[in-house]
């Protein structure tokens, strides 16, 4: 039913939606929309899997248009995931272009161009001394993304290909301590 209110010249118009009412009639609707929707399937048989390499590294409070524009996608999914019409898998991306798929050697080699007496590193090409695979770099990297998110929704860890490793450093006693050197 609609509300009225007295306008100043005498004539009666309907009030418009308000902010709140806008935001119930929203809840409303995503509430319905959720109630119905159908429990998350099997991995093997997802159609719409996104892995987002998300990586905040240098938080900067002067951002740039594509900082902006890619926070405001990745918002975008996450709200799409809440509304289960996505599933998304956030990664770090730490050394999944440094590591082979097939054999998960870290010694990769870029390969090399010769042009005369110049031989050149072409950074997107990498090959394994273990398995002699030519791999590219961004294809390599998905691969392990996939593989990492694979043992993620099987309930597994990250293999320690990928992890990052404590610093520890086996330190002697030093002379001003007291202690003896050996």
């Amino acid at each position: 039913m609609a509300k009225f209110y007295w306008a100043p010249n005498g004539h009666s118009r309907k009030r418009k939606n308000t902010k709140r009412t806008r935001k119930k009639k929203e809840s409303l609707r995503l509430s319905k929309r959720n109630s119905h929707a159908p429990p998350i399937p099997q991995f093997e048989s997802i159609i719409q899997a996104l892995f987002v390499s998300y990586k905040r590294k240098n938080k900067n409070r002067f951002k740039d248009l594509r900082q902006s524009v890619s926070n405001k996608i990745y918002r975008q999914l996450k709200h799409r995931e809440g509304l289960r019409e996505l599933l998304l898998f956030d990664t770090n991306e730490y050394k999944t272009s440094k590591a082979c798929n097939f054999c998960s050697n870290q010694r990769l080699q870029n390969l090399k161009r010769e042009e005369g007496d110049d031989s050149k590193k072409i950074h997107q090409v990498l090959k394994c001394n273990t398995c002699n695979i030519f791999w590219n770099r961004d294809v390599m990297a998905f691969r392990n993304i996939l593989l990492i998110a694979r043992s993620t929704w099987n309930g597994q860890d990250r293999s320690n290909v990928f992890k990052r490793q404590l610093v520890t450093s086996n330190v002697i006693a030093s002379s001003h301590s007291g202690g003896a050197l050996t």
